[in-house]
């Protein structure tokens, strides 16, 4: 059964992340999903693309990029009003671009996956899922947002708090820039 939010795609963002040449932008769901459930969707999906840039380019170039929005496309349904996932975040820069889903069944979100990318051409993706009942994943790209001036998005009932480390450490370490990296 379609949840709540099918109708509330969330307030989306973007953030440009700067440190020396690396640039990396966020499209971000700034906003909890409305779903009553939320605090099921305890997995953290991350869908994440390689390419070659050139230093301070942030999109993939030519063709491959365009790959990547077609993708995109591709698996639409999987961003909301489903059921069992929602796209939180697309990061783009410093060679990778990820899409980060949040999912109740890590089993059935792949189903899905693959059923929508049938037929179509095999892309260069590395998909890692994480136990995230704090929703750390989507937090380290939301306190990104925060910095720079946007306001903090109060937690839903049922999903625990995490005090992590710092957000901007946690992007250096995804991204593979600065010291961490």
């Amino acid at each position: 059964m379609p949840d709540a939010s099918v109708d509330n795609p969330g307030r989306w963002f973007m953030v440009k992340v700067v440190n020396g040449a690396y640039r990396i932008v966020i499209r971000l769901r700034a906003d909890w999903p409305t779903d009553g459930d939320i605090a099921s969707y305890a997995t953290a999906v991350s869908i994440g693309w390689s390419y070659v840039s050139d230093p301070g380019e942030i999109k993939p170039p030519g063709e491959a990029n365009q790959q990547t929005i077609d993708f995109e496309a591709a698996i639409d349904e999987l961003s909301m009003g489903n059921g069992h996932s929602y796209l939180m975040a697309v990061a783009t820069g410093n060679g990778l671009k990820e899409w980060v889903y949040y999912t109740k069944d890590r089993v059935h979100f792949m189903e899905r996956f693959n059923s929508l990318l049938s037929g179509k051409p095999t892309y260069p993706l590395k998909i890692q899922f994480y136990d995230d009942p704090t929703w750390k994943v989507w937090m380290n790209y939301r306190e990104a947002y925060e910095r720079t001036g946007g306001e903090p998005a109060a937690r839903p009932p049922g999903v625990p708090a995490d005090p992590g480390a710092g957000w901007f450490g946690r992007l250096q370490k995804r991204f593979g820039f600065g010291p961490g990296g």
